[in-house]
């Protein structure tokens, strides 16, 4: 757990990240309104929230980098 001063930190990035997030459900939608693979975008999300939080860098992997998808 995090102390509230230190998490304050990351609610910028994290709030960013979550609008990738939906950017993203938006694009990968079907005819049917439906994303075939959540799985692969939680793992995406996931990896890039990780990135962000402890290692202070952001893999790119929603957007499709091919060095965030390595570590998946």
């Amino acid at each position: 757990m995090l102390k509230p001063t230190v998490a304050h930190e990351f609610y910028g990035s994290l709030d960013q990240l979550v609008d990738e997030v939906l950017a993203q459900i938006l694009l990968r939608r079907d005819e049917h309104q439906t994303v075939g693979d959540v799985h692969a975008l939680t793992k995406e999300y996931a990896l890039d929230g990780i990135g962000r939080m402890f290692f202070g860098t952001d893999f790119n992997t929603l957007q499709g980098d091919k060095k965030g998808k390595r570590y998946i």
